[in-house]
């Protein structure tokens, strides 16, 4: 911010692509296509990665039978969580196509603090059950005001959305505790799913 700041002064402000734009001024039109090759490497990186990372996070969740246990299917041949990987590259699929790229930016941020606004409180709850896996569990000094203080800036920044942006994150929320919900229930009374 300081460096696009300090280089293009006032122009900043009206840039689309601010540092498409800085890339420009310092490089010339060759860094302009750097940075966008740059990119697309990152892109790349991140969503083969992905692919590769959350189907597999889904089908650790059918095999503790918190989701559908379709989803812990194993291929016979490639030995891959094929059902978790299809399902996965049709939910990113239908959500991709859902909407601009701003509105998905930003209900998968508010998704995000979401996830870490439940695991600050929930970390509150194990240490008031006294929770530990095996031995003794770390202990951050601090102790409730760490993730009370990260609680209270998580709430701070979902305040900032606008109505329909806490709409979307609260739609989320709802279908994924909808969806856990329902599979806990089956989970506990075997037959009912």
């Amino acid at each position: 911010q300081m460096v696009a700041q300090g280089v293009l002064g006032a122009a900043l402000a009206g840039a689309p692509a601010p540092l498409v734009a800085l890339a420009t001024q310092v490089l010339g039109p060759w860094g302009t296509t750097l940075l966008i090759a740059t990119t697309l490497l990152s892109v790349s990186g991140f969503l083969s990665a992905d692919m590769l990372c959350s189907p597999r996070n889904l089908a650790a969740l059918a095999e503790r039978r918190q989701l559908p246990g379709a989803l812990a299917a194993v291929h016979a041949r490639f030995k891959t969580p094929a059902i978790a990987i299809g399902a996965y590259a049709v939910l990113c699929a239908l959500v991709a196509s859902s909407g601009t790229f701003r509105q998905l930016v930003v209900v998968s941020t508010a998704g995000t603090l979401v996830v870490y606004l439940m695991c600050c409180l929930g970390l509150l709850r194990l240490r008031a059950l006294d929770v530990a896996m095996a031995g003794i569990p770390f202990r951050a000094p601090g102790g409730s005001v760490v993730p009370l203080a990260a609680s209270a800036l998580i709430i701070w920044l979902l305040s900032t959305l606008a109505t329909t942006e806490v709409v979307a994150t609260t739609i989320l929320v709802v279908v994924s505790a909808t969806v856990y919900a329902l599979q806990e229930r089956g989970r506990r009374s075997p037959g009912v799913l």
